[in-house]
Parts: structure tokens; sequence; C-alpha cells
């Protein structure tokens, strides 16, 4: 087992495969226009791809299809994925969150954006590991 440079051993491709390894984040969210709360979580890689077409599909729809429809849709790609507890389909979160107050949907999008951070608290966070006299370490593109 070889060493990597910051003194941890160096990852196999057996160790980065195994998908039990990971502890996806999770934050309970109270929803009060519903009397309860719901269970949010960080997605993973695949999760955050799958979401990436229909977003920007909703965000540049023109005259060629109805917006409504398609950003209900995406919102609904985005509840049923971020929403860990209960677990909704995103036919069935299509079926009701047109009709919720959008700061409901707003609070949970929030609270998902706090949850995963932003890229300001990454570049902080790349900001305290610049080493004073080597080279800059710049912060990855934002997916």
């Amino acid at each position: 087992m070889s060493e990597g440079s910051n003194g941890h051993h160096r990852l196999t491709a057996e160790e980065l495969a195994d998908r039990t390894r990971f502890r996806f984040r999770e934050k309970v969210l109270d929803i009060p226009e519903l009397g309860g709360e719901i269970t949010l979580k960080t997605l993973s890689v695949r999760e955050r791809e799958i979401l990436r077409a229909p977003v920007e599909e909703a965000a540049g729809k023109t005259d060629e299809g109805d917006p409504t429809e398609a950003a209900i849709e995406a919102a609904a790609k985005v509840f049923s994925l971020i929403v860990l507890e209960p677990n909704v389909t995103e036919e069935e979160a299509t079926g009701f969150l047109g009709d919720w107050p959008v700061e409901a949907f707003d609070r949970i999008t929030d609270a998902y954006a706090d949850l995963i951070g932003s890229r300001e608290d990454e570049k902080a966070a790349y900001a305290e590991f610049q080493p004073a006299d080597g080279p800059e370490v710049s912060v990855p593109p934002s997916p």
C-alpha cells in the first residue's frame, strides 16, 4: 500500500468503487404549511447529472413550449432527488408542486443549497489551504 503526499494511504480502484464508504449528508426540514417535516440529502454525481439537462432546458424555454410546464417538471425532478423522506417520485411531485406556495418550495431548495454549501464556501475553503510560498490552488469549475 503506497502513501500519498498528505500521509494517507493511496486509494485503490476497489476502494474508489466501494459505494458503502460514502455517507451523504442529510438535513431535516420543517414544512409548516403542511404541518410536518421532510429529510433532504446531498446528491451523487449521477443524480446531479440527471438534474442538469432538465433544469437547463427549463431555463432556456422559448415560445416553442410551455415554460411553466417545463419549469414544474424540472422542479419535480429536483424535488424527487433531493427529498429523501418521504420518498416521492418525479411523477408524484409533478402532480402537486404546481399548486404549492412558492415559499415552501423555495425553503426546500434554500435548505438544500445550505446543505451542500455555495461556491463562495468552496473558494474560502480552498483559500485556507493555499501554500504561503507555493503554487496557487484553484477552485474546480462549478457543475
